[in-house]
């Protein structure tokens, strides 16, 4: 098997039509947005190397380039260079006095000031960061700059950005969860996305502690040893030596940060548990002894603490494993037909309601109604997985999961290849909070057969994107 395709999505090169939003940077990038409406002078975007602040900021770039006027300079500038390059970007023309320039952008720029991102901001030099200053203090250019947050020097403390930056974002190392969605989501680029499974992904965070950056560098690395590996040899061999390679040791007892809710429940559960003890405690009578307060408080709270712990149980959904060939869905249990009767009673129900509402809420009720009945009908003399497909379809319009998840399931038993049938199949699940199982599916579908339209839904449940 060739890895090629899937070496070259882990080359650490910035390509922001292969950007895969991460929710623990994409609140970040919506407040950066945010910021740059305001009349700030300087905006401040800092993190450690390797946790995609360049990516943002190219992004950033090519979001608001057709939208206002915007510059990036990804390569730091020497100080001559720069007001040269600076002022036949903003002015059309060359200039080399900063005063002359400041002035010139008051006469010249409009009220709304452009905006010049500077990327790698850690290299240019003092006068060339006080020359930025000066020109931001001018309110007619605003700056976006990055920084590497370092050990050695932080470059944040330094005076002039702390009396000029009105606004920060520090970008840190995904989580676990995450950077498992990531990894996923560049597979999927590349029509590879079972080549890696979940605990390989677990052992890949143990090395790189969720830094793109550091998992790109390893990805790669292991990818290429894996190209003429020794049969014999597991992936967790191979991604050892690709570690020790890469210089990357594992962090074994670090803790890997995740964004699951059963952390903030347990938050929850404990401030409950302090305000029983504080509630509980004044409560007693004063004339109890102390020992027994104490017995009796602990008491309260190890029943509300536990009682807690059990409302905050993760549901467990039952693991629906479909076979393309043959889908299974005898476990569902089959609701009766509906018969003209029942669907005249509704109908005039119906009527009664709209009369009160409006009369074309009715009419449009009503024709739908009356289709979806006469796919039913018709679906009962004849199974036909189109019908049965239609049938789903419209159920899931209506926003009744279940039984568009059913009635796709008949469609999937009559024609396994079907691609509209196993999509609402997806779709329902989703929607009904089994998301894994949505995915699971499309999946399932994508190792039988080729379909672009599955591989786009695959990716937007993935990314978040599908809601």
């Amino acid at each position: 098997m060739q890895y090629k395709e899937a070496q070259d999505a882990f080359l650490d090169v910035i390509n922001t039509k292969s950007y895969i939003t991460l929710q623990h940077s994409a609140s970040i990038y919506k407040s950066l947005r945010s910021a740059l409406k305001k009349p700030l002078k300087m905006i401040l975007l800092y993190g450690e190397p390797g946790t995609g602040k360049s990516m943002m900021l190219h992004k950033l770039y090519d979001d608001l380039k057709d939208k206002q006027t915007i510059f990036l300079y990804d390569t730091p500038l020497e100080i001559e260079h720069f007001l040269k390059r600076l002022s036949i970007d903003l002015l059309g023309e060359s200039e080399t006095s900063l005063t002359d320039f400041i002035q010139k952008c008051k006469e010249v720029l409009p009220q709304i000031a452009p905006i010049v991102i500077l990327d790698e901001a850690q290299l240019y030099d003092d006068k060339l960061m006080e020359m930025i200053r000066l020109i931001s203090d001018s309110r007619k250019v605003r700056f976006v700059i990055t920084l590497h947050k370092t050990k050695e020097e932080d470059l944040i403390a330094k005076a002039h950005f702390q009396t000029r930056i009105w606004e920060s974002f520090e970008l840190t190392n995904a989580p676990i969860d995450e950077i498992e969605r990531y990894i996923q989501n560049k597979l999927l680029q590349v029509d590879l996305p079972d080549l890696l499974n979940k605990d390989f992904i677990h052992h890949v965070y143990g090395y790189s502690s969720g830094n793109l950056r550091s998992t790109h560098m390893l990805l790669y690395q292991f990818l290429d040893l894996l190209q003429n590996s020794d049969k014999n040899e597991t992936h967790e061999d191979i991604l050892e030596i690709a570690a020790k390679k890469c210089n990357f040791e594992k962090k074994e007892s670090s803790k890997q940060p995740t964004n699951n809710k059963n952390y903030k429940n347990f938050l929850v559960a404990t401030a409950m548990a302090i305000a029983l003890v504080i509630g509980g405690y004044s409560l007693i009578s004063k004339d109890t002894p102390k020992d027994k307060k104490i017995e009796v408080v602990k008491q309260k709270v190890a029943k509300e603490v536990h009682t807690k712990q059990k409302q905050n149980d993760p549901i467990k959904i039952k693991s629906y494993e479909p076979q393309i060939l043959k889908p299974s869905y005898s476990f569902l249990q089959k609701k009766p037909e509906p018969t003209t009767e029942t669907f005249q009673k509704v109908t005039k129900s119906e009527v009664v309601k709209s009369v009160v509402q409006k009369s074309s809420m009715f009419k449009h009720a009503e024709a739908s109604s009356s289709q979806l009945d006469d796919l039913l009908r018709r679906y009962k003399d004849n199974k036909n997985s189109k019908i049965a497909t239609h049938i789903a379809n419209r159920y899931f319009q209506k926003e009744n999961f279940k039984d568009a998840y059913r009635y796709s399931l008949e469609a999937n038993e009559l024609d396994p290849s079907s691609q509209a049938s196993w999509i609402v199949t997806a779709k329902s699940l989703f929607k009904m909070n089994k998301k894994k199982d949505a995915v699971r599916i499309l999946r399932s579908y994508l190792s039988a057969y080729q379909s672009k339209e599955i591989k786009t839904l695959l990716f937007q449940m993935l990314s978040g994107e599908y809601k």
